[in-house]
Parts: C-alpha cells; sequence; structure tokens
C-alpha cells in the first residue's frame, strides 16, 4: 500500500485523520511549513519517504497579503524552484490549481490579480510537469465548482482553527485524493468502453428514422456526449458498439449524418445484430483479447443493463442518468472513474488504431493457408529503441502486463529509473511493426549483469501474442549478450493467476530447468550451445 504525504499551508488535521483509517499518512506538525518541509533534507518528510506527496495550498492565505503582483509571482517561481530541488523520483506529487476563497478588493491599480496570480500558477505548473513526469494536477477548482463554493468553503472554521473548508468540502477533498492514490496504485483502469446507439449515443430509432442529432435543444445534448466520448478515444479509451439493430441503418447513421462526431473508425469494434448482449460483449472481450473486467458498459436500457451485470458480473455497468441533459456530465464522471491514468504515452493515443489492425490480421490469419505462412506473410520486423527516451512507457508496461509476463516483478519509476541508468542492468525495448502497421512499443527485457546475465523481467504485451515475436527477441537479447563476453544466461518463471501461457517458454527455447518448486522455476542456457531456431520476425537496428 502507497505511503502518502499531506502538506498544506492551512489546517488539514481532519482530512489526514480520514485517510490515516485506510493509509499510511505522513503530516508535519502545524501548517503552513510546505517550503520547510520540502527543502530540509533532514525533514521528517523526508525520513518517511512517501510514494505520493499531496501539495494543498490555500490561494486566499498565500497570496491576499501581497499588493503588487510581482511579489506574489515571486513566491510561485520560489515554491517551484524550492520544489524542484527536493522532490525525489520515486515519489509522485500532486499539486492544486488554484481557486481563491475570498474576493479581492477592487483597485485603480490592478483589479483582476487574483485571475493573474491563478494563471500564472498554472503557467508554472504546466511548465514544471513537462519536465516532470511524476508531477501532477489536483483539480481543485472543478471541486469548488462541483458543489459550489459557499457549500466548499467555511468561514467559520476558517476563524476557529484555520480550516478554510466546510465538511462537503473536506470530503470532496478526501475523495478526490484517494481517487488519486487508486490511479497511482493501477487499480480499477478498464480498457474498453461498449456503447448502444439508439438514445444512448443519439436519440431516437434509426431505424425508424428518427434520429435526433443536432446543435440545439435535445440533439445537441448527444453531440456534446459524443464530443466527450471522442476526446476519451484520444486519451486511450477502446471504444465498441453493442447495439440491437440493422446494421445497414445504424451504419448509415454512423457514416452519413452530419452531426456526428464520432466517426466509423472510431469504433475498433462493432456488433449490430439481434443476439443477446452480453453473447456479443463475450465475444467482443474474445476478439480484443480482454478480459471482460477490462470492459465498461453503456445502455440507456434498464433491462439490457441487468441482463449483463447478471450474466457478467465482471463487466462494469454505470447507471445511465435520469435526465437526458445530464449525458455529457455522466460520460465525464465515468471516464474519471474509470478509465483516467496518471501518465499518458503515444501508444494510448493510438490504442483504437492498433486494436482495428489486430482485427484485420485475426481475419489474414484465417485466410493463411497455414499458421507458418501467416506469420512469414505478416513480414514482422522488431525495432530495438531507447529505454530512457521511453521511460514512461517502459513503466506502464511493467506495471500494467500481466499475461506475457514470465516474473511479474512490479519496479516502482525509481527503481526502473536507476536500473536505466547503471551498469548492472540492460533494458531492452521494443518498438513493433508488420504489413499491418505499428504496434508501437510492446516488449521489454531487463537482464541483471553480474558473474552471469540474468533476465529479470521479460513482457510483451497482449496484443502481440501468439505471433511468436518472443523468438526472435530471446535471440537477439542472447547474441548481444555473447558478443558482450557472457557465456551463460540464466531466467525464472514465476507462476501467477494471469500468466500461464508463457510457463513453458524457456522450455521451448531449449533452456535448461535447474530447479523447479513452489511456483518458480529457475532455467540456465549456455550461450554456445543455443540451438538454431525457426525465426519469423527480423530485427533491424534502424527504420528502413
Amino acid at each position: 500500500m502507497s505511503k502518502i504525504a499531506v502538506l498544506s499551508n492551512v489546517n488539514m488535521d481532519a482530512i489526514v485523520k480520514n485517510l490515516q483509517r485506510k493509509y499510511e499518512v505522513f503530516s508535519p506538525a502545524g501548517y503552513g511549513n510546505v517550503v520547510e518541509e520540502l527543502s530540509n533534507a533532514g525533514s521528517e518528510l523526508n525520513a518517511f519517504k512517501p510514494d505520493i506527496c499531496f501539495i494543498i495550498i490555500d490561494a486566499s492565505a498565500m497570496f491576499d497579503r501581497y499588493d503588487r503582483f510581482e511579489e506574489g509571482a515571486g513566491v510561485i517561481t520560489s515554491f517551484f524552484g524550492i520544489l524542484e530541488s527536493a522532490m525525489g523520483t520515486n515519489t509522485t506529487y500532486y499539486i492544486n490549481d488554484l481557486d481563491f476563497r475570498s474576493d479581492v478588493l477592487k483597485t485603480d491599480i490592478i483589479d483582476n490579480i487574483q485571475e493573474l496570480y491563478a494563471a500564472e500558477w498554472t503557467s508554472a505548473f504546466f511548465e514544471f510537469s513537462k519536465k516532470h513526469n511524476n508531477v501532477h494536477m489536483l483539480t481543485f477548482s472543478s471541486l469548488v465548482k462541483r458543489i459550489g463554493s459557499c457549500d466548499f468553503y467555511s468561514a467559520k472554521m476558517w476563524y476557529l482553527g484555520r480550516i478554510p473548508f466546510s465538511v462537503l468540502g473536506r470530503n470532496e477533498i478526501q475523495n478526490e485524493i484517494e481517487k488519486c492514490i487508486k490511479l497511482h496504485e493501477g487499480m480499477c483502469v478498464k480498457k474498453v468502453l461498449l456503447l448502444d446507439l439508439d438514445n444512448t449515443l443519439w436519440g431516437g430509432i434509426c431505424g425508424e428514422g428518427k434520429v435526433i442529432l443536432s446543435d440545439e435543444n435535445v440533439g445537441l445534448i448527444y453531440k456534446d456526449l459524443q464530443y466527450v466520448i471522442k476526446r476519451m478515444k484520444r486519451s486511450g479509451v477502446i471504444l465498441g458498439i453493442v447495439s440491437k439493430n440493422n446494421e445497414e441503418d445504424a451504419l448509415d447513421v454512423l457514416r452519413n449524418n452530419q452531426h456526428m462526431i464520432l466517426e466509423e473508425s472510431d469504433f475498433a469494434i462493432m456488433k449490430i445484430n439481434w443476439e443477446n448482449k452480453d453473447k456479443n460483449i463475450r465475444e467482443i472481450a474474445d476478439e480484443l483479447n480482454v478480459g471482460l473486467s477490462s470492459i465498461v458498459f453503456f445502455d440507456d436500457s434498464e433491462n439490457e443493463r441487468m441482463l449483463v451485470k447478471t450474466m457478467l458480473p465482471e463487466v462494469t455497468v454505470p447507471d445511465f442518468p435520469d435526465k437526458t441533459e445530464n449525458l455529457p456530465e455522466c460520460m465525464v464522471n465515468i471516464f474519471f472513474e474509470y478509465f483516467d491514468k496518471e501518465n499518458y504515452t503515444l501508444e494510448d493515443s493510438k490504442k483504437t488504431e492498433l486494436y482495428r489492425q489486430n482485427k484485420e490480421r485475426e481475419l489474414f490469419k484465417q485466410r493463411s493457408i497455414s499458421y507458418e505462412d501467416y506469420l512469414k506473410e505478416l513480414k514482422i520486423k522488431i525495432y530495438p529503441v531507447s529505454a530512457k527516451e521511453n521511460e514512461e512507457r517502459v513503466y506502464q508496461l511493467v506495471h500494467k502486463t500481466n499475461q506475457f509476463n514470465l516474473t511479474t516483478k512490479r519496479y516502482s519509476r525509481d527503481d526502473l529509473h536507476e536500473m536505466l541508468n547503471s551498469d548492472e542492468y540492460i533494458v531492452y525495448t521494443f518498438d513493433i511493426k508488420d504489413k499491418f502497421g505499428d504496434n508501437g512499443i510492446t516488449a521489454v527485457v531487463i537482464v541483471s549483469l553480474s558473474d552471469v546475465a540474468e533476465i529479470d523481467t521479460f513482457i510483451m504485451s497482449c496484443r502481440i501474442m501468439g505471433r511468436k515475436i518472443e523468438d526472435s527477441i530471446i535471440a537477439y537479447v542472447e547474441n548481444k549478450l555473447k558478443i558482450n563476453g557472457f557465456g551463460v544466461v540464466r531466467a525464472s518463471y514465476i507462476n501467477t493467476e494471469k500468466n500461464k501461457p508463457v510457463e513453458k517458454l524457456y522450455d521451448g527455447l531449449g533452456y535448461k530447468c535447474i530447479e523447479c518448486s513452489n511456483g518458480l522455476k529457475r532455467y540456465e542456457l549456455k550461450l554456445c550451445d543455443v540451438q538454431k531456431r525457426e525465426l519469423y520476425a527480423e530485427i533491424s537496428e534502424r527504420e528502413d
């Protein structure tokens, strides 16, 4: 479980005490000493070594004392400078944006000073977060907006105990902190959003020629909903359709309605038929090679939702809003509840296209004369790429990959960063391409170096499994180790609930099992004894 620190320039004791019921939480004695805690190498904070540090700044307490904008701007510069000198790569930092609980008196000198401070803070934060991928924003202003400033803050509590927040406000902050903790720990992140069509993606029933989608009134609600879903797709959410319709009628709307924001190509998979939806969802999970627990199903029909909940309890089925006008906000909440992540990579933005390519590969496989012929005709190429330049993607693969993961070791950002800059490890990272497109960075091998080389971690994304790519990657790693003077390579397989597909990997590659006990198998291979293997993927050190 993650260790949490909460720093603030106001009294956060009530929130900290509630968090301590679930987590190991550090809070400094008193409050207002954020800078001191960060800058003091010998502070209790640095001894605690938090995994996540929440820095919550009350804007009014920090800036209301300054009459000149330049003074407050200097405080902002100083704050981020101190944080940069004190922060560790193994700690994730969440820093709130600014929201002022008190109005400023308007003067002839400057009457928008609070807006200037908020803009300066946001600008400084985003420049800072570009340099440090372990820094994220705690969207404070959206919390205030959700319940209203009058209900979020409490003047009475401020004067009684320097607590600016009401009970409602404290609950909102605590809920947001806990959501960030779940993001950090990779909990409950879903992959696929499956959508109904009639009265869900648009109003009305397409088979009756009554599609409600426009730039005004109810039609605009559905259009705004589609804008939200389109942004979700760009962030890496895989979209699919599960709808009881005549396929021709539904496709006509997708392709030809001038108000459609989502296009046919935005969907990785579509099941538009009259089959039961639980059957279609099972087929989608199989075709996309994802677990049912990775799927969120959104449908206006209470009967369909109940069917899926009953037949597929692993699938997440959110409630549908009672009021149509709440559809866009409901989908935003679904995104933050189930799909949000701490960091996003280039691979995330290409996910729908990657899964569409996989469907094309599967159809191509079915038409091939043999499995071997299919592999040869794919024309797979493997490109070694810099692990240092793709550190976030490597971290993502290490933490998310379960099926093709020989040891399922989860390394922190700090551990991974040290490995990438250590002579005791080599981290091989691979971009995989074939005739259907670029799969992206989907394979990582971490080798520890001592008297012998040992494959500490070998992971591949599940979407490239089943193409014998692993054989070529292992051959590449073995050859590199041999060139570097190693005569023996060792490896391990640690049995888990999900990595059964790779249980016999090293056996099939000619490695000798030297130990087998309690779900652990240890292997060894003399590099001079490597047997000739049939390889179907070409390694290329540089782009063609």
